[in-house]
């Protein structure tokens, strides 16, 4: 994330200059169902919960993301219900929990959260039903960004570019987040540019 100073093109960086605009810019990575935890076994039993309390900041890819998680069935399974409970930070530093309900389709269970999580401390996945040895969960994150700075409202944002094109991405306000449209790739910049009067350290 960055203001003027980082925007490489001096065209661009005169203009924000220009207009007293702010920009903030970061390199995304592509969303990666694995990169927080691996393919891995829930505990096995009836109606069981599975709580992993070791993740934290240095599992996440550096940018404040939205995790999803997958449960797999091994054929055979009866689950009833899936969630997972996550506690962690944002990226403004504040405390956070939230419950995500899984969508079960074909025996394949995912749940996505509606929070930007900076840091996990812990994330509890709970099964009903009777889990098998040979069942597996997958926890990584989404095309959804939690964005550095706090903006207001939607017009706020004049822009929004990726690897100098426009994004049509979406906005939450709600959560402070951007999903977006284009496929993210580290090898290419992400430009947001705010108009300064509701732009918020």
């Amino acid at each position: 994330m960055s203001t003027h100073g980082r925007i490489k093109n001096p065209e661009l960086r005169a203009v924000l200059r220009a207009d007293a605009l702010r920009a903030f810019a970061f390199r995304p990575l592509a969303p990666d169902g694995a990169w927080f935890k691996a393919s891995t076994a829930p505990t096995a039993g009836a109606n069981t919960t599975t709580t992993t309390t070791t993740w934290t900041k240095a599992y996440c890819p550096g940018w404040p993301v939205v995790p999803v998680f997958v449960v797999t069935e091994d054929t055979g399974d009866t689950f009833t219900a899936v969630s997972m409970v996550y506690l962690g930070t944002d990226q403004f530093g504040e405390m956070m929990t939230e419950t995500v309900a899984a969508t079960n389709s074909s025996g394949t269970w995912t749940g996505t959260a509606t929070k930007a999580y900076q840091t996990l401390f812990s994330a509890a996945l709970t099964i009903t039903g009777t889990v098998q040895s040979a069942d597996r969960f997958t926890i990584g994150f989404v095309q959804t960004y939690g964005l550095g700075r706090r903006i207001k409202t939607a017009s706020d944002v004049i822009a929004k570019l990726i690897d100098g094109a426009a994004d049509d991405g979406t906005l939450s306000l709600t959560h402070q987040t951007w999903t977006f449209a284009t496929a993210p790739d580290a090898a290419i910049e992400a430009v947001l540019l705010v108009r300064p009067t509701h732009y918020y350290e």
